[in-house]
């Protein structure tokens, strides 16, 4: 079993653009053929750069090199570059290099300045036979270079070797026994990949790969081989437990087929049954972006942005069932004219109970996008979430001493609610600048029931530095997370119709 590192060929930037095609991919490499991982979408990304101002600069990986460090564990260089695959004038002479132990989680680190020029491509392996690791390298101008060190860090400038060769030399070992990389069979590699190098790997480590970068697939459904029922009521309580390929599991309702069976009469009776899956028309629900399902007093609820409406309303639905919300009546709760500080866009709502009461986070704004801000909107004490009455005026989210949250120079959205070490609560919303992204979560303490936040010190933030795979901009989930939530959302950028739909949990 070995693992094929490669990266792919860039495509429409709404299809696959060149900032995700940049970027480490794995395959497995079988011997039935080749297992591209994460939906043959990048795994290891570069982080950005930041600047003075704390904006980030997005910042790509081409050449990936895979290998074996001397203990056992991973080690990768790349070559950073521009998020189009250009030339990264910052990153002269050296070379990215990641750690990991599992090819899961990675430490991003740094290998030169080999010297000043710009470093294109390299490759590097231990050496047991010497105890030492040896690393090739080609600058801008097609030298190759050649340098053996006993440490990855210990590679520096003055401590290469020049090559008189086109191509630096690839022995026995360096592609793990299979020679150049002329033995990958070019008609089994995933969709435009260019192909790297391929390392051997364990089938447990293979396993730990497949758990993460698959989508888990149902591989069993166990029943009791006899349950004792009195009713149907009764044998309608006994469940199947699905088992998935990632080594999890869930209790699924069944649908019992008894007609055979005399409830009247005690005895043993055959029974088959399916594992009950509710179907839904795809989408369930159009021009709803960002939606979210919270339950509260028993009931489920469902509320979204509105872009029928160029996002100036907030409906919300209630159901006894998530499947219910599906076809639930919608009712208006906030719209952007009856408060004069909401006069514009309202943005991503979200359910969050909170000592018991029902709020609603959003995003408002009198302006223009560019001066969204967050918003709490409470239901009043023993108030119907489901009319517009009994819900309190929304309050701008601001600092202890009244001052915004975050200025005028950006704006804060998409915010949500924690309890952190059980001493308080806080807020997280991301915040971009009038000029370019910069990806920040801000993290204030606040108070549980009022929108003001604090202290008045600047709170903590946490940056987006990695280039995560979304078509339209530079933020979406971490590769290989899976979600567990009972409903997923997309869309092809603004600009283009929202849909929604809703996935059932069991």
């Amino acid at each position: 079993m070995k693992v094929l590192c490669y990266t792919r060929k860039p495509l429409e930037d709404g299809v696959y653009a060149a900032k995700l095609a940049f970027s480490m991919h794995l395959a497995l490499w079988e011997d039935t053929g080749i297992l591209p991982l994460n939906h043959n979408s990048g795994i290891l990304y570069a982080k950005a750069t930041q600047n003075p101002d704390g904006t980030l600069n997005a910042k790509s990986l081409k050449n990936p090199w895979l290998f074996r460090k001397k203990d056992g564990t991973y080690g990768v260089l790349a070559e950073r570059t521009e998020p189009d695959g250009g030339e990264d004038k910052s990153a002269a002479g050296r070379l990215l290099l990641f750690v990991s132990d599992d090819l899961i989680h990675y430490k991003e680190r740094e290998i030169g300045p080999l010297g000043n020029a710009p470093v294109q491509d390299a490759m590097c392996r231990f050496l047991p036979e010497i105890g030492r690791y040896r690393l090739f390298w080609k600058e801008a101008d097609g030298s190759w270079f050649q340098a053996e060190a006993d440490e990855l860090e210990d590679f520096s400038a003055g401590c290469g070797e020049r090559l008189s060769l086109a191509e630096p030399p690839l022995p026995g070992g360096w592609f793990d026994g299979d020679g150049a990389k002329d033995c990958i069979p070019g008609e089994q590699l995933p969709e435009g990949a260019v192909a790297r190098n391929a390392v051997v790997i364990s089938d447990e480590e293979a396993g730990r790969l497949k758990t993460r970068f698959l989508t888990p697939v149902n591989v069993a459904n166990e029943v009791p081989d006899s349950v004792t029922a009195a009713s149907r009521e009764e044998l309608g309580q006994v469940k199947a437990l699905a088992r998935y390929s990632d080594g999890s599991s869930v209790k699924k309702r069944v649908d019992w087929y008894a007609g055979k069976v005399d409830w009247s009469r005690p005895g043993r009776y055959p029974v088959a049954g399916r594992v009950h899956q509710d179907r839904f028309e795809f989408p369930v629900a159009w021009h709803k972006a960002d939606p979210c399902i919270g339950k509260w007093k028993g009931k489920y609820y469902f509320i979204s942005t509105n872009d029928l409406d160029h996002e100036h309303t907030i409906y919300i639905r209630e159901a006894d069932t998530i499947p219910g919300l599906v076809t639930a009546q919608q009712v208006k709760i906030l719209d952007a004219y009856t408060y004069p500080h909401l006069g514009n866009l309202l943005w991503a709502p979200e359910l969050h109970v909170i000592k018991d009461r029902l709020y609603v986070f959003h995003a408002g704004t009198p302006g223009e996008f560019l001066e969204e801000q967050c918003h709490v909107m409470a239901l009043k004490e023993g108030g119907n979430p489901m009319l517009a009455s009994d819900w309190e005026r929304p309050e701008r989210v601001v600092k202890k001493d009244g001052s915004p949250l975050y200025g005028r120079e950006g704006i804060t959205l998409d915010m949500t609610e924690f309890e952190a070490g059980g001493r308080g609560r806080g807020f997280t919303s991301p915040a971009s600048t009038r000029t370019r992204p910069i990806g920040w979560l801000r993290i204030p303490c606040c108070s549980p029931c009022r929108s003001t936040a604090g202290p008045t010190t600047t709170p903590s933030w946490r940056r987006a530095l990695l280039r995560w795979p979304r078509a339209a901009g530079s933020i979406s989930p971490f590769p290989g997370r899976r979600w567990t939530a009972p409903i997923r959302w997309g869309s092809c950028g603004r600009m283009r119709r929202r849909i929604c739909w809703i996935r059932q949990a069991g």
